[in-house]
């Protein structure tokens, strides 16, 4: 889907597949941007996640595996990839 989405800008970007929880793929982007860019000079993060026992105004009740979930989806993400972007 993020391909066909891209393929429709002019002129196409690159897509890396990626999944932000996963220390494997973290490494395998950073010898990616490296190989293919050598350096980055800029990246947006808009990563956000969280299981539905974790929204909709239940906070108090999110189980600790929801949140922790969230967490690192939503937020650590961001220190893994500047880590990568960094290396």
């Amino acid at each position: 889907m993020t391909e066909r989405s891209a393929a429709r800008l002019e002129p196409a970007p690159e897509v890396l597949e990626l999944d932000v929880n996963s220390d494997e793929d973290i490494a395998v982007l950073t010898g990616e941007l490296k190989e293919r860019w050598g350096t980055v000079d800029g990246a947006v993060h808009a990563i956000a996640f969280a299981p539905g026992d974790a929204i909709g105004g239940e906070f108090m009740s999110t189980p600790r595996e929801s949140a922790k979930i969230a967490f690192e989806t939503s937020a650590y993400s961001y220190k893994a990839l500047a880590s990568a972007w960094c290396r």
